[in-house]
């Protein structure tokens, strides 16, 4: 399964959003990760709209952009 994820993924990979674990004494938020804007679609409220950080590479030097996240997504959902 994916359950390993929870305790590896988390550590070893940056992620779309990042919690804000900064402070123990208010609730924690939503923070820019790899994604700098994320926002519900303005015409279908079931669909998320990321505007995704410029100018990324992943460790071999390949572009981090939509289709490195569409293809990420669905190899962990099917």
């Amino acid at each position: 399964g994916f359950e390993g994820n929870r305790f590896t993924g988390l550590t070893m990979y940056d992620a779309l959003t990042m919690w804000d674990l900064s402070s123990s004494d208010k609730a924690s938020a939503l923070i820019p990760g790899l994604a700098t804007e994320w926002k519900v679609d303005d015409t279908d409220k079931t669909k998320w709209r990321f505007t995704l950080r410029r100018n990324v590479k992943f460790h071999d030097g390949s572009d981090f952009n939509a289709d490195a996240v569409i293809w990420n997504l669905d190899k962990v959902l099917n």
